[in-house]
């Protein structure tokens, strides 16, 4: 009985493999054969937790037109934990499409614009101290 990992062919193509593609298949063997017993048939861990997925069904909303702004603070928040504060890079999107959590978008901006209005102001007040 041959080995059938132990072979040229395979040999040749892990050699043709990049880091990125090994490490890609190490991991998925790894959840393969780390999740399951298959003497008794019993999952020993589960291979994607319900964060994964809720992270994955967000990703899809986004790559297929989602907005940020459509997103609720829970959705946000998960995305920041997963990814990090600048998560929205990733998508293409810049900090001023995207809600803090327990902000809105429209109240973000507001602020946003209330903030610009009175720097606006105080150097308006500057200009014209330095003029008399």
């Amino acid at each position: 009985m041959c080995d059938i990992w132990n072979n040229p062919m395979v040999n040749n193509a892990l050699k043709a493999m990049s880091k990125e593609d090994l490490e890609k298949y190490k991991k998925i063997g790894e959840q393969l054969y780390g999740s399951v017993n298959f003497e008794d048939s019993t999952v020993v861990k589960q291979l994607i937790t319900p964060a994964d997925e809720a992270v994955a069904y967000i990703e899809e909303g986004l790559k297929s037109g989602l907005l940020p702004e459509d997103l609720d603070e829970n959705e946000v928040i998960l995305l920041q934990q997963t990814y990090g504060e600048e998560w929205y890079k990733k998508y293409g999107f810049s900090r001023e499409e995207v809600p803090e959590p327990g902000l809105s978008l429209q109240a973000k901006k507001g602020i946003e614009e209330a903030i610009e209005t009175k720097i606006k102001e105080a150097q308006n007040k500057n200009k014209k101290t330095k003029n008399k």
